[in-house]
């Protein structure tokens, strides 16, 4: 044998993989998913992919590492036809020593998933490999970013790929993202759906149990480079600077669309909301603002006048966690009414999801904006400046911060007057003397600002708080 033979076969088998098992590739192909190979190629700069532990057959997973978008990237992908991508100890082993190289050097990781879930044929071993693989993904969340892609099914302990990372995307038509398998969770419920109907992307995106949805594979990997380009590749960096819009844009939003603002305060197109189907009385975005990718947290007085339930709760401490992880700065725009009056079953459920908000913010020990720009009442004011202990707060004029509206307060303490007085004009007193004026003189607020300016205004605290430590 010639000293070249074992490096031919090589490159036969490594042909033989790359091509694959065409019938299986084609029933990917039927079902509009993308092969492993395929995820990769779409996501990796051209000829940038350097596989992993490609000559261990069988593992059902694809693991590397390569540039995306100029900056370099691990990824792991699992390949459903290869034995279902059944996680095995092959599997794990592969999925470990990526994560492994990941937190050496300091580069975010990409799951693509898509499996059968455990390997019937290795039994309760299955279970300690994804227990070692989950316990790996979880030391290195805080590290460096994780995102999955999930690509297909993944039921039962597999959903935990997606519930682990720092945020996951569900691809509509595709992604089937549950608890237990169709067949289980249909016959609990008693009910005949298949797993697009019982745990589908708009199903995911409703519960909350995935931050973003796509309408198809590529605008899925698309919103990964995005959301990629907003993160810093470890907690070691800072996410990547653009300067793309001019620092002193006068706003034209009024304040009473939360989303309107927070849209206007970025800068142009770079805000990605996360959950948006979930605790709908609150916005929470990745952004850049002034070249700074940062979190926004933003309240929708149109909407039950931005009053807090749990998910919300929830949701704003999801970001804020996520924040704290990587560096990010946190600017909160507030308009809310406080916590909203929860069925009598769910006072218990409200109450702890707000504790949990307010934890978030205290422990943040990023910098931290907040813009009043409307009613500040109660736990709302409470939880994004009091509590959180804002570097620099500021307030629009207009805006009131109180222990309670001025309908509620006026009612509970002026109800005598009201006869003489008039309600509205009582209201209106109130309004005026919890206005942005008096809480900023009575030290609540750094500075009373033009709506038309916070723009301006939250740039240069993200300039100076750029050095916090």
């Amino acid at each position: 044998m010639g000293k070249n033979e074992p490096l031919k076969k090589w490159e036969e088998k490594r042909l033989e993989l790359l091509q694959g098992d065409e019938a299986k590739i084609k029933l990917q192909h039927d079902k509009g998913k993308k092969t492993a190979r395929e995820r990769i190629a779409a996501f990796f700069d051209a000829a940038s992919f350097v596989e992993l532990g490609a000559l261990k057959e069988e593992s059902g997973v694809i693991c590397g590492y390569g540039l995306s978008d100029e900056r370099p990237v691990y990824a792991v992908a699992q390949d459903i036809t290869v034995k279902g991508a059944a996680m095995s100890k092959k599997q794990a082993d592969k999925i470990i020593n990526t994560l492994s190289l990941a937190k050496k050097t300091g580069a975010p990781v990409v799951f693509f998933t898509d499996t059968e879930g455990f390997s019937v044929k290795e039994n309760a071993l299955t279970l300690k490999a994804f227990g070692e693989v989950f316990a790996a993904i979880s030391k290195l969340s805080g590290i460096c970013p994780i995102i999955t892609l999930v690509a297909g099914e993944c039921c039962g302990i597999a959903a935990q790929f997606a519930m682990l990372s720092d945020i996951s995307i569900a691809i509509e038509g595709v992604t089937v993202l549950m608890p237990f398998t169709p067949a289980v969770m249909g016959k609990a419920g008693d009910v005949n759906k298949d797993g697009k109907a019982l745990g589908g992307a708009k199903v995911a995106a409703k519960q909350g149990s995935c931050a973003l949805t796509a309408k198809d594979e590529d605008e899925a990997i698309a919103k990964l480079k995005t959301l990629l380009a907003l993160l810093p590749s470890s907690v070691e960096n800072k996410a990547p600077f653009v300067d793309s819009d001019d620092i002193n844009r006068v706003l034209s939003a009024d304040g009473k669309d939360g989303f309107k603002l927070a849209t206007e305060i970025v800068d142009n197109g770079t805000a990605v909301e996360l959950y948006p189907e979930y605790g709908v009385g609150m916005y929470t975005f990745l952004a850049r603002i002034g070249g700074y990718s940062c979190a926004l947290i933003a309240s929708e007085p149109s909407k039950e006048a931005g009053r807090l339930n749990s998910k919300s709760c929830k949701k704003v401490a999801r970001i804020l966690r996520l924040a704290d992880k990587y560096n990010l700065p946190v600017v909160s725009l507030i308009a809310s009414d406080g916590l909203d009056v929860p069925a009598e079953e769910n006072q218990g459920e409200l109450m702890i999801a707000c504790g949990k908000m307010m934890r978030a913010y205290a422990l943040a020990r990023v910098p931290k904006i907040s813009v009043v720009y409307g009613n500040a009442i109660g736990a709302s004011y409470v939880a994004s400046v009091a509590c959180a202990g804002s570097d620099l707060s500021f307030v629009w004029p207009n805006a009131m911060v109180a222990s309670l509206t001025k309908e509620l307060a006026v009612l509970a303490f002026e109800a005598d007057k009201i006869a003489e007085e008039g309600k509205e004009a009582l209201e209106e007193a109130y309004a005026k003397a919890n206005n942005g004026v008096a809480i900023a003189k009575l030290g609540l607020a750094d500075e009373v600002i033009y709506p038309s300016e916070t723009r301006k205004h939250v740039i240069a605290a993200l300039e100076l708080l750029y050095t916090k430590r």
